[in-house]
């Protein structure tokens, strides 16, 4: 029943279940995916089985498992869940429809390889975290890979333009109040202006240098 948010989970020994959700990013590892009467839900997932699709879905998507925190390695390797690309179903689902009824258009489909991008969860643990744990340990498929490295390398080339054009003060403050203004605008019509705020707002709940503690592997999940 979550709505309107962005649910992570590390590492789940059996399965997750996502039913009447709307307006969800879920990650998550696990063994198992069971997804069920959702509405413009996402879940970014490596799942060791193929997960089930069931009921009335609108504009769901599924997407390969790129998410990252520290000693998320640790956990998969607790809870079973293999991080190969071989061993990820995520994108062999099977989808039960109501008797006698195929399944709508729209109802379901895999992210476009240009619309991939990875997630970070923001906490800060204490240690050294290895380019891997960044990284973090499930593997990739090809073509996400590829767009991954386009998405970056125009990054790269917007910021070095962005430097040339700057190089003036007066530029430099107009181009900076245009991005900033830009962005905002794309917080807003994304729905993503709440993330902000939230993340904002635990950030001064925690104070500075906090350090949440990680959950131990679950072995289900029921959203």
């Amino acid at each position: 029943g979550c709505t309107g948010c962005t649910v992570v989970l590390g590492a789940v020994s059996r399965a997750v279940t996502v039913d009447h959700c709307e307006r969800l990013r879920m990650h998550a590892t696990c063994n198992a995916l069971r997804v069920a009467n959702c509405i413009e839900v996402r879940v970014y997932a490596c799942a060791n089985t193929r997960p089930v699709i069931t009921g009335e879905n609108h504009r769901l998507q599924l997407a390969p498992f790129a998410a990252a925190y520290a000693r998320l390695e640790e956990d998969m390797q607790v809870a079973r869940v293999r991080p190969q690309l071989s061993a990820n179903r995520w994108a062999d689902p099977v989808q039960f429809s109501n008797p006698g009824a195929a399944p709508a258009p729209g109802t379901l489909s895999l992210l476009p390889p240009e619309r991939f991008l990875p997630f970070t969860v923001p906490f800060e643990f204490k240690g050294d975290v290895s380019d891997g744990e960044r990284r973090g340990p499930c593997q990739i498929p090809h073509a996400y890979l590829q767009a991954l490295t386009t998405a970056r390398s125009r990054l790269e080339d917007f910021q070095a333009e962005l430097s040339r054009v700057a190089a003036a003060p007066a530029v430099k403050e107009e181009v900076q109040a245009a991005v900033h203004r830009r962005f905002k605008e794309w917080l807003v019509k994304t729905g993503n202006m709440r993330q902000v705020q939230d993340l904002m707002q635990l950030d001064a709940a925690g104070g500075a240098g906090a350090t949440p503690g990680r959950a131990a592997p679950d072995s289900a999940m029921t959203l």
